[in-house]
């Protein structure tokens, strides 16, 4: 399936000046993929053989690749749903050898909506209407991931903006298809369809 350029998904990201605070976790990306394969709504093995390839795209991104001098590792969550890149720096007295970092989440839209639905409400229920709307909407939801990254501040005491910025063009880049040495596997490509927009800020 052809997917959105990432050009003009990402073409003059907010904040990717340098400057900024060490707020931790700051959204820098949020991007829907929809579900292109055919299936019917009960072929939920399908859908999250999908899901599971995305997460897989994910971990084996060569984010090393894309900043050569900056020491990182990236490994996969605890849960499986993404993975937690950490920039590394020589470490001293006054600082440890962890300097930041991006923490990437794959996961069904809906279910990022649900959480942050729940966190809005502060314990208050919705209207019947809304709960119908949500249940109406669910197929929708249903076929469609979401991937979030957000920024990891520990340890960082300058700004890794410019490092962040890099990470995720390149990671809009390759899971677009844009970037043909980090394009997903055809079968993936097929799967799913990059949409917009994509929420992206470093400040």
């Amino acid at each position: 399936s052809a997917s959105a350029s990432a050009s003009a998904l990402l073409s003059a990201p907010p904040g990717f000046d340098g400057a900024g605070g060490d707020d931790d976790d700051v959204l820098l990306l949020r991007l829907t993929l929809s579900v292109e394969r055919d299936g019917s709504d009960d072929d939920d093995d399908d859908k999250d053989a999908i899901l599971e390839d995305v997460r897989s795209y994910v971990r084996s991104f060569p984010f090393a690749a894309v900043l050569p001098v900056q020491p990182l590792t990236y490994i996969p969550t605890a849960d499986g749903g993404g993975v937690k890149v950490t920039f590394l720096r020589k470490k001293t007295k006054e600082k440890g050898s962890v300097d930041g970092g991006i923490d990437f989440d794959v996961r069904w839209e809906e279910e990022r909506n649900a959480e942050e639905e729940e966190e809005e409400e502060e314990g208050h229920g919705g209207d019947d209407d809304e709960e119908e709307s949500a249940a109406a909407g669910g197929r929708r939801r249903r076929r469609r991931i979401s991937v979030a990254a957000t920024r990891n501040s520990e340890g960082q005491t300058v700004s890794k903006a410019f490092s962040e910025m890099l990470v995720i063009k390149a990671f809009v880049k390759g899971i677009s298809g844009e970037d043909e040495g980090r394009k997903p596997r055809s079968n993936l490509m097929e799967a799913v369809k990059v949409e917009g927009p994509v929420d992206a800020d470093v400040t």
